[in-house]
């Protein structure tokens, strides 16, 4: 009787084992490897409103680029690699004080991450 259960129940074992086989084989869709930090890339726009012109000092993958009397408003749009720290700032060129405040702006890959508004120099960071 004993041989008999034991018969019996053979059949169970080829569908155990390709269970536990199955269960554990790779998928054949892959997903793509997460990217490290230190190599995502995140579209920034950088961006100085206010009368007049103003001197501009932003960041890029580069460092640092400074641009003398740019005519207001001012946008630029950049890639930078990383999550290095954003920096704007905008200055009155001279020592008139505007009637209005320059005002700047980042957007980091669609999201505005930084904002401030006042006179003769602004900065903003991220």
């Amino acid at each position: 009787m004993r041989r008999r259960q034991l018969i019996g129940g053979l059949w169970l074992f080829p569908v155990l084992l390709g269970f536990v086989v199955g269960c554990g084989s790779p998928e054949t869709t892959s997903e793509p490897e997460p990217v490290p930090p230190f190599k995502r890339k995140h579209t920034v726009i950088y961006e100085v409103t206010g009368p007049g012109k103003a001197d501009i000092h932003y960041w890029n993958d580069d460092g640092e680029v400074h641009l003398s009397k740019v005519s207001l408003p001012w946008r630029k749009k950049v890639t930078i690699t990383g999550s290095v720290p954003l920096t704007l700032s905008a200055m009155v060129p001279g020592f008139e004080t505007p009637a209005e405040p320059f005002t700047c702006t980042i957007v980091r890959d669609g999201k505005q991450v930084a904002k401030e508004s006042k006179h003769l120099t602004v900065t903003c960071n991220s």
